[in-house]
């Protein structure tokens, strides 16, 4: 918890100071879903929720901060799941997708049917240390949303929360984002290729 406060604090810190600046690269959608898969299934699994990830997107590779781009999703998530009860379901997709051939619009939509938040909270609930439920275990640092806020907003993007307190919470994140060029797409690495010349000079240790 400690660790997370600090790293929040940091992370809103560089963003109100405008510090924040956006580091684009080539990220193919594939590598996208694998990464929400690999670390929102987990957190579902733990506590006996169903979580679905559907649509997929007109090109195969975006323009954008891929960290920034995935903490958007995985603080909505895991905040979809920390609120929600064993036996009810998480959702991603990804809707309304079109692209002008250098351009791709998308509607993110994150639902669930958890705890919801009151009409009072909704109100305020991108201000920094905010919680609805201060007493409970689960508080977190109240910046996530925060923070999610502010990078949606560095990325040109917009976001909606629409929540019925006791039935569930949906957030809509609407984003135009740069599609990479053809060149620019992620190629791999030939198989049978010396790791040494992906990264020379280092060492990796896989555990």
């Amino acid at each position: 918890f400690l660790l997370s406060l600090i790293n929040d604090i940091l992370d809103i810190s560089k963003i109100e100071s405008g510090a924040l600046v956006l580091q684009k690269a080539p990220y193919p959608y594939a590598r996208f879903r694998r990464y929400i898969q690999s670390v929102i299934q987990p957190l579902c699994d733990g506590k006996g929720i169903r979580f679905t990830l559907t649509g997929s997107a007109p090109s195969a590779c975006i323009c954008t901060d891929e960290v920034r781009f995935n903490q958007i999703f995985f603080n909505l998530l895991s905040n979809a799941v920390k609120y929600s009860e064993p036996g009810s379901e998480v959702a991603l997709r990804m809707e309304n997708g079109h692209s002008d051939g250098k351009t791709l619009c998308m509607d993110y939509v994150v639902e669930d049917h958890g705890t919801g938040m009151s009409a009072e909270f909704q109100k305020k609930l991108f201000t920094p240390f905010e919680r609805e439920y201060a007493g409970d275990a689960r508080m977190g640092t109240g910046l996530g949303l925060a923070i999610t806020k502010r990078i949606v907003d560095a990325m040109g993007g917009t976001i909606r929360v629409d929540s019925t307190q006791g039935a569930g919470t949906t957030v809509t994140v609407h984003l135009e984002l740069e599609l990479a060029a053809d060149e620019q797409a992620e190629q791999p690495v030939p198989a049978g290729r010396d790791p040494g010349d992906v990264l020379p000079g280092h060492r990796v240790l896989a555990a």
